[in-house]
């Protein structure tokens, strides 16, 4: 832990980015903890909580965006291969179109809290057709709502970080 956070102390707002794109891309990096700690790391005025929120809601979009792109070129092509890694394959694809054409856009939202939906998601919004900008403006507030639970469970626990 104490490594983590002089990496984050050091190179703070490149770590955040970096990581929470790999992770949105599918690298099974600790994005949330990251968070954490960087939350924690901005009470004390080390890192500033604008620019961490900031750089975490661009790298959500962008590493989501490539997953839209995905879907919307290859569509249930790239769904189908991201459900074979997941614990019940068969039932994926199915589970998650519906889930987007029910809820629309704020299924995305959603999505970021929920292991497995919140890989196929943004896929499955591309393969399904929906607009570029509603799935920015979706997958945004998504990104910032995660970010910020992340970022404040880091204020909360300040102290213990520090």
């Amino acid at each position: 832990m104490q490594a983590l956070i002089a990496l984050v102390v050091q190179h703070g707002l490149i770590v955040v980015f970096a990581t929470t794109l790999a992770a949105r891309i599918g690298v099974p990096v600790p994005a949330a903890p990251l968070l954490v700690v960087a939350g924690g790391l901005a009470v004390g005025g080390t890192l500033s909580l604008p620019a961490l929120l900031a750089v975490a809601v661009v790298a959500n979009v962008l590493g989501d965006a490539a997953w839209f792109v995905a879907g919307r070129h290859y569509g249930h092509r790239v769904l189908g291969l991201l459900c074979r890694i997941s614990l019940s394959p068969d039932s994926c694809v199915r589970q998650s179109e519906a889930l987007i054409l029910r809820w629309g856009g704020s299924s995305l939202v959603a999505a970021k809290f929920v292991p497995g939906v919140s890989v196929v998601a943004a896929p499955m919004a591309g393969a399904v057709g929906m607009s570029a900008a509603r799935f920015v403006a979706y997958d945004a507030l998504g990104g910032a709502v995660w970010s910020l639970v992340f970022l404040g469970l880091g204020a909360v626990f300040s102290t213990q970080i520090q």
